[in-house]
């Protein structure tokens, strides 16, 4: 099975791009037409990439994990469907453009557009020579007029950007590819375990559902015009309404927030197959919503929601004191691996480090973390986030101190976006969101609840036409807590623990749901 990319975003508030999700539905129209395309002269070589200098490049500052991985070169360059590659006419009057590239040696190629503006009905997929690996189809949804748009890699050193247009469309399409990033590390290599023999994969457990639960919200980053790795986390609100915050380490915000990408479930053995279904979602750009520069840490909005389909959790938090005895794990993408795990159990101690006020600790009891782990979610015993991970000097032959930023200690920089309910003033348990559609119909209005905050009863008033036939009430984690049809109005909730709810009224074929919360 080949590796499939997803890149997503909607159109979410004003100051967002608009654009919307796209899957990998369908396959190049070049690889299921009888027309042959000629693809001899399609092809640009790029200039030969020392991966020995690049490495030693990155030697001096490779054990600093305060910084993110490095494990592509990116050059510019200026290709557009306007000078380069080539055209073919097909015999129904549509057109296909190709171009190839070809980066000798590099383990993969990533490609960063500074324009993307095509017609309806037109598409671009990126592709290996082989056939083995693609990103696509994008389309007119993905326009980014002005703005950086870096794909995720495709493992590899030659590929081929194929541009489908429409006859009736012909002409109308424009986009420039202005870097490519010769991939000169390889990120399925599995050689590096065995090299630093005390890093811990993360494999899942059937019985651990709160670990399971946090290493769904642990993000690879990929930044820096597709040059770099780090680690990052989703983080859940107290409104618990799946606004897709995110996490992240200042330092390694690097390159315009537009190109950013956010990586899904980047974890198991699996990801080591050159063609495995892995990197298989995705989420292109961000805002950064805001940074506490005291600490190193910043909050991000993703441009798009998660999927459903893809059970992305959003972390729980805890506002504990960073001293005295602790038990903390931390999840990480370090050297741009899946998952792995490290443990702490001990004493935390306060210090000023890279300028940054941070909780520190002498080393890890069990795994570590490596370079491209800076951004990693740091979990209480709990599973509930407590801080991010900014850097340390062990490995796993020397003995170091481990830092991260914590949580307590940035709140007032970040309460208002974590807590804007008011009700959460110590910790928040994480969730997986019920998603629900942005538009509501006139009807949706007719039907509500009083009061909210409740404490004992609501009282559900329904004022359209159509009679409510059930009424469903879910928990913060999509349990489902009880169902019922109603025979009064009053619906008793004086049983129900503390907390954020769903309740759902069904009419005949239509659900109504909306948020109930009980003190």
């Amino acid at each position: 099975m080949t590796k499939s990319w997803l890149i997503t975003s909607v159109m979410c508030a004003a100051f967002f791009a608009a654009q919307a999700q796209v899957d990998r539905d369908g396959e190049p129209l070049s690889w299921n037409i009888l027309q042959q395309l000629p693809t001899s002269s399609i092809w640009n070589a790029l200039p030969e990439v020392d991966h020995a200098l690049l490495i030693a490049e990155d030697a001096a500052a490779f054990e600093d994990k305060s910084t993110p991985l490095r494990f592509a070169k990116s050059s510019l360059v200026d290709y557009s469907n306007l000078n380069s590659g080539r055209w073919t006419n097909l015999n129904n009057g549509d057109r296909i453009w190709m171009l190839g590239i070809e980066s000798q040696g590099a383990f993969s190629i990533g490609l960063s557009f500074s324009n993307f503006d095509l017609p309806q009905g037109a598409s671009i997929f990126v592709y290996t020579e082989n056939h083995t690996d693609y990103i696509g189809p994008l389309t007119l949804a993905d326009n980014k007029l002005g703005q950086i748009m870096t794909l995720p890699p495709v493992h590899g050193d030659k590929i081929i950007i194929e541009y489908y247009e429409p006859y009736a469309y012909r002409g109308q399409g424009e986009f420039n590819i202005s870097s490519v990033a010769h991939g000169y590390r390889d990120l399925k290599d599995q050689t590096i375990l065995e090299q630093n023999n005390c890093m811990i994969p993360f494999t899942g457990s059937t019985s651990a559902t709160r670990l399971n639960n946090a290493s769904s919200s642990v993000l690879m980053m990929i930044v820096d015009n597709g040059q770099r790795i780090a680690t990052s986390a989703l983080i859940n609100n107290s409104s618990n309404d799946g606004t897709p915050y995110v996490f992240a380490a200042e330092s390694a915000l690097i390159g315009a927030p537009s190109s950013w990408l956010f990586l899904f479930d980047v974890v198991g053995s699996g990801c080591y197959n050159a063609n495995t279904v892995c990197w298989n979602r995705a989420i292109c750009g961000a805002q950064v919503v805001h940074t506490d520069e005291v600490h190193g840490i910043s909050l991000l909005r993703l441009k798009n929601t998660p999927k459903k389909t893809w059970s992305a959790f959003y972390s729980g938090w805890q506002l504990g004191e960073v001293e005295g005895e602790v038990k903390i794990n931390c999840i990480q993408n370090a050297f741009g691996l899946p998952q792995t795990v490290s443990t702490y159990n001990g004493i935390l101690q306060n210090e000023i480090w890279n300028d940054w006020q941070v909780a520190s600790f002498p080393d890890w009891t069990t795994g570590q973390a490596f370079k491209g782990a800076i951004g990693s979610p740091v979990f209480d015993d709990s599973m509930r986030l407590v801080g991010i991970y900014l850097g340390g000097d062990g490995n796993c032959d020397q003995v170091g101190t481990e830092r991260f930023a914590s949580l307590a200690s940035s709140w007032a920089e970040f309460e208002e976006y974590l807590d804007p309910l008011s009700i959460a003033p110590n910790n928040l348990e994480g969730i997986y969101p019920i998603l629900s559609s942005s538009s509501h119909s006139a009807e949706d209005i007719l039907i509500f609840f009083f009061p909210n905050p409740a404490r004992e009863w609501i009282y559900v008033q329904n004022k359209s036409d159509n009679s409510i036939s059930l009424i469903e009430i879910r928990d913060a984690s999509g349990r489902l807590v009880d169902a019922f049809k109603p025979l009064v109005p009053t619906v008793d909730v004086s049983a129900m623990p503390e907390g954020i709810y769903s309740i759902t009224f069904v009419m005949r074929d239509k659900r109504i749901t909306q948020k109930l919360l009980v003190r």
